[in-house]
């Protein structure tokens, strides 16, 4: 009798504990999913305000670095801001760092077919780091595709803006 009694209860509290920590998995995706739906759409608006100035349409390097300038200092989150050209070569950037070649990249080769937004975890060239890009086409008044349009953040630091929190003991 004691062997089953033990038996039974040590099969319910498993039962149970395996139902609370269900539910804990399932409240903390919910809540992740939602933070970042909101951080991507945020940062898909940002490019198509971006994309619409006449600054950045002109491709002109003088013309886009300031509004690149400005977008980085105003968002902790982006160290990089960047244009491209339909070759893959950068326009203009936020940094001092050497214009780069960015023809090999998803980010760009997505933006340049069309593609609305384009998004790519990648090991950055700027920073060494992991990072996500986000990017999107530049297109001129006839809608032609002109240039690709690129904002860049930190994984730590997108993980910290959309508060990824740790589950258990081993996240």
């Amino acid at each position: 009798i004691f062997a089953t009694v033990t038996i039974f209860v040590s099969t319910q509290a498993g039962r149970l504990l395996e139902k609370s920590a269900l539910e804990d998995l399932h409240e903390t995706n919910h809540a992740l999913g939602s933070s970042v739906t909101q951080w991507l759409k945020s940062y898909t608006v940002l490019l198509r305000q971006l994309t619409s100035l006449p600054d950045i349409i002109s491709m002109e390097t003088v013309r886009q670095r300031p509004v690149l300038l400005a977008t980085a200092s105003a968002d902790p989150n982006l160290f990089l801001v960047q244009t491209v050209n339909l070759n893959g070569i950068n326009v203009a950037r936020n940094d001092d760092s050497v214009l780069r070649d960015y023809s090999d990249r998803y980010w760009y080769l997505g933006a340049k077919a069309g593609n609305p937004i384009t998004t790519e975890a990648l090991i950055s060239r700027t920073t060494g780091a992991p990072a996500l890009n986000m990017s999107m086409p530049i297109k001129d008044s006839r809608g032609a595709i002109i240039g690709v349009m690129s904002i860049v953040s930190e994984l730590d630091d997108v993980s910290a803006a959309i508060h990824i929190n740790k589950v258990g003991n081993t996240g």
